[in-house]
């Protein structure tokens, strides 16, 4: 969603009275999930993840408890989040400076643009700062429990 919406904003910045669609985002962002879902079960890797914040099956740990490497992990979970965020990044970028020379065209169209910029804007921080809340809680209570990444 974070790709498909840097997009739409980045192209509302550049043609401000074009209607940005409202399936293509959602279209392009099940097919990219339903499609790394469907590889993933169709090579029997899918399953729930060692720290659970993903579809790509932990793999069992050595004797001594250590994970291998894992890359299905890597290719269908953290090289392609890593990709998108940085894509969107930039395109939220390209979108801001393109405001930032202003839009002739009128002041509504500028602040469409500028509300759609702070929406995605708002909705990445936000997806973030939830993810890492939830992450360190987790983390805690691991540690509390005497689990993995335990200290000690």
């Amino acid at each position: 969603y974070f790709l498909a919406f840097a997009v739409e904003m980045l192209t509302v910045a550049r043609e401000p009275f074009r209607r940005p669609s409202r399936r293509a985002p959602h279209l392009f962002a099940w097919a990219a999930g339903g499609g790394s879902a469907a590889v993933l079960l169709a090579a029997g890797k899918a399953g729930p993840s060692a720290f659970g914040v993903c579809w790509v099956a932990a793999p069992a740990p050595d004797p001594w408890g250590a994970r291998p490497f894992d890359w299905w992990l890597w290719l269908l979970y953290y090289f392609p989040t890593v990709v998108v965020c940085a894509a969107a990044l930039v395109l939220d970028l390209q979108a801001a400076h393109h405001l930032a020379g202003g839009l002739p065209i009128s002041s509504m169209a500028r602040s469409r643009a500028a509300r759609a910029m702070r929406a995605a804007v708002a909705a990445n921080v936000a997806f973030f700062a939830a993810w890492g809340v939830g992450r360190l809680l987790r983390l805690r209570a691991s540690a509390l429990a005497g689990g993995p990444g335990a200290a000690g």
